[in-house]
């Protein structure tokens, strides 16, 4: 763990990533480590590409030992989404609006997302 954040301070996502990698293993139900490798991978990921199956996974791990975890919440409904779940996205993300605060920017980015799921899909 120390050596992921000594990774994190020098800007080297993907060393940190990798070192939160092995304390997940080492700790495979610490949810400390847990949502600090989940975030790690967030942050190693290329920018617009799909979300890292590892990602989506991590939070499903996360979720199971707290079923109200923002962050894995947020993840996993972009996960869903991303799979073609709408119903699951919009479970995960409805989930995630009982948990913020209605007058902050967050529930309203969720909000959001959960509208467009109802869009038609672009060409």
């Amino acid at each position: 763990m120390r050596l992921a954040r000594s990774y994190e301070v020098l800007n080297e996502p993907a060393k940190s990533r990798d070192a939160y990698a092995k304390a997940a293993t080492l700790k495979p139900k610490g949810l400390p480590v847990l949502t600090a490798y989940a975030g790690a991978i967030a942050k190693a990921a290329t920018p617009g590409a799909p979300m890292p199956k590892r990602l989506a996974d991590i939070s499903e791990q996360i979720l199971a030992l707290q079923p109200t975890h923002g962050g894995a919440l947020w993840f996993s409904g972009i996960a869903k989404m991303e799979a073609g779940d709408k119903t699951g996205a919009r479970e995960r993300w409805t989930r995630l609006l009982a948990i913020l605060d209605p007058k902050g920017a967050q529930h309203a980015q969720v909000l959001e997302r959960i509208k467009a799921l109802d869009q038609p899909a672009k060409p």
